[in-house]
């Protein structure tokens, strides 16, 4: 799954298959709320846990998308065309970053 953030990181985009399970929900235009987890491995002991609204990107709104994410996948552009590739818009309204590599663990949430 490729993703990208605005450069404040306010809105995720993530680029999928409309037969995913994680955008089932809105295909059919709806807005639901949705968790996001980045990371975690037994390597690197951070995450980065979010939720918020997520909505499909609209045909509008996709080529401006499409400029910013292909440069920074471009091995992704050859879904482009695919007529099952969309695009999914996250707006995190809480966060949670976990860092169990530190004595006490670091948690900060807002």
């Amino acid at each position: 799954m490729h993703y990208l953030t605005t450069v404040d990181a306010s809105k995720f985009f993530i680029q999928t298959s409309n037969t995913s399970e994680k955008v089932k929900p809105v295909l059919d235009g709806a807005v639901k709320v949705a968790p996001l987890v980045i990371g975690f491995s037994e390597i690197e002991w951070l995450t980065l846990q979010l939720r918020g609204p997520v909505r499909l990107v609209s045909k509008e709104e996709l080529s401006l998308v499409h400029e910013i994410h292909y440069k920074k996948h471009p091995g992704a552009e050859k879904c482009k065309d695919d007529p099952e590739t969309v695009f999914a818009e996250f707006t995190p309204s809480w966060w949670r970053f976990t860092d169990l590599t530190t004595d006490p663990e670091t948690i900060i949430e807002m």
